[in-house]
Formats: C-alpha cells, structure tokens, sequence
C-alpha cells in the first residue's frame, strides 16, 4: 500500500471512529467496492456515499479524497478497495 492512501485511509478510519462508533462491523469485504456509492465505505456505513458526506461534514471540509473515501489523481478507485480491504483485515488480526 502506498503510504500516502494509507496515512489517508487511516485519517477516513479514525473520522468515522469518532463519528459512527462500530462502523467497522457494517463493512462487507466481500461486496467493498469504493468505485461504487452504495458499496464504498460511507455507502455501507450510511447506505450512501452522499449522505456520508453530509453526515460527516465533508462538503466544508477539505476533501474526501484526503481520508481515503475517493481516489487522488492518478489513482484507480480497484487500488483504493484493496487498500480499504487491507487496512481492515490487517485490523481484524489484532
């Protein structure tokens, strides 16, 4: 994983801790797909990708892609699932 998505993945993580407690038990990996607004992390956790942004705050703040819910230039929204994936089953084996 390339450290800047994963410093990035672990803001959006630490966001969503602090905004909606036990997010990390609504998450499917097996149907995670962060290209997908129903599908991505905010849309599993708040049923879409546009009412997680409402509901964090994020259309004030300085961009979704700076917490990993979208991808940065040059970036492919597949590598940002994996990432996704990774950094939630790397936290699952603690």
């Amino acid at each position: 994983m390339v450290d800047s998505l994963r410093v990035r993945i672990e803001r959006g993580a630490k966001l969503l801790d602090e905004r909606a407690p036990g997010w990390r038990s609504r998450i499917d990996l097996e149907t995670l797909d962060m290209r997908d607004g129903a599908c991505c992390i905010l849309g599993q956790v708040y049923l879409d990708y546009s009412t997680g942004i409402t509901s964090l705050d994020l259309w004030r703040r300085p961009s979704t892609r700076d917490r990993g819910f979208a991808t940065a230039k040059g970036e492919r929204y597949s590598d940002l699932t994996a990432a996704w994936c990774a950094f939630l089953e790397a936290k699952e084996d603690k």
